[in-house]
């Protein structure tokens, strides 16, 4: 707090004094000087650069300087949700797991309101989500719901002041209509072909994005006494789907590149992942291939394969044809190891790598 109060209560100038530190600005990802060469051409590069120099900055309206404590202060006497309290132990846990990361920072409480747009939100504990054991029965899943749609009578929510027309346009709603046109297109072009799926997944997404320490403020959340200020995008904030699609988007478009570029040789350029994967799960060849039905939209015929994304996880779709499989493989891991800083032994904090082994099949 001490460090924070020496910055004119401003988390911003806090962070401004922690570059090169594992809660800097585009601290999980390789430095933008590094990246622009190869990412300058592409529409998102230019807003993803400035979130990865200055941090994730949400067009919001304002609210009334007097708005803020009062709504802190009811926030204060109310308490998190009933899930959070139902599941504290398991709360307990996910935020110091936060905190270790330097995923948040630590604040009494009382202090919340003197940061210049110090601002509460409720959390609660979603236990809707399962994970799948080995043996292949359900194990609950819990994550952290930080609600910033809570409005409260002194004020009204993050999310409701946020200006959604300055948000980055989304394309994931279409992301199965895609797949799927791409999928009725190979097997009108090639009747007797294997088609081959597979999938990626950044873990913790939403964690590697850091905020822009105005907007962080705004993203605090309450344990006992203790003020929690994300550092990260929040699971809560509308805008956080958007401003991750920044990154996704432009992944997955750098996988395409790289899957079509006839002078790409997995077997020299490729991702330290690549050892890890497991060869894909075919169908028995007793299977018989379904005919196509004619499409009412016109796919350009593409033999290489193509990549699509929903939020964190990327979608390969290949014909089995020439060196397909290995390259469908390989090319979204190459983007994701040339996009995202890989693990390094001699930081202080153990961070986890940003590919999500367990969920790329």
């Amino acid at each position: 707090m001490r460090q924070i109060q020496r910055c004119n209560n401003s988390i911003h100038k806090f962070l401004l004094t922690q570059k090169g530190t594992f809660i800097s600005f585009g601290s999980e990802f390789r430095n933008p000087e590094i990246l622009h060469p190869l990412l300058c051409h592409h529409p998102n590069w230019p807003k993803l650069r400035k979130i990865l120099e200055e941090g994730s900055n949400w067009p919001l309206l304002p609210i009334n300087k007097n708005d803020r404590p009062a709504k802190n202060k009811e926030l204060i006497e109310r308490g998190n949700h009933k899930s959070a309290l139902k599941y504290n132990s398991e709360l307990k846990e996910v935020l110091k797991k936060e905190v270790k990361q330097g995923w948040m920072i630590p604040l009494p409480l009382t202090y919340i309101s003197s940061l210049r747009n110090g601002e509460l939100a409720p959390v609660g504990m979603d236990d809707k989500q399962w994970n799948e054991r080995q043996d292949g029965t359900k194990q609950v899943k819990l994550r952290l719901t930080h609600d910033q749609s809570f409005d409260t009578k002194s004020g009204v929510s993050v999310n409701a002041r946020v200006i959604s027309k300055s948000l980055e346009p989304l394309y994931y709603g279409w992301c199965l209509s895609r797949v799927i046109h791409y999928i009725v297109s190979l097997r009108i072009c090639h009747p007797y072909t294997k088609i081959l799926g597979g999938k990626s997944d950044i873990k913790a997404a939403y964690r590697r994005i850091t905020l822009h320490g105005d907007t962080a403020e705004l993203c605090t959340i309450m344990y006992d006494n203790i003020g929690l200020t994300s550092t990260r995008l929040t699971f809560g904030g509308s805008p956080c789907p958007n401003e991750f699609f920044l990154a996704s988007e432009l992944c997955t478009d750098l996988a395409n590149y790289i899957i079509h570029c006839p002078t790409w040789d997995p077997d020299i350029i490729k991702s330290p992942h690549a050892k890890n994967l497991h060869p894909p799960s075919l169908l028995d060849e007793s299977i018989p291939y379904r005919k196509a039905r004619e499409l009412d939209v016109e796919i350009a015929e593409d033999n290489w394969g193509r990549f699509d994304n929903f939020i964190d996880n990327g979608f390969a779709i290949v014909p089995d044809l020439a060196n397909n499989k290995k390259r469908a493989l390989e090319a979204m891991l190459l983007a994701i190891h040339i996009l995202y800083r890989p693990l390094d032994p001699n930081e202080q904090i153990k961070r986890n790598d940003c590919l999500s082994i367990g969920k790329t099949p």
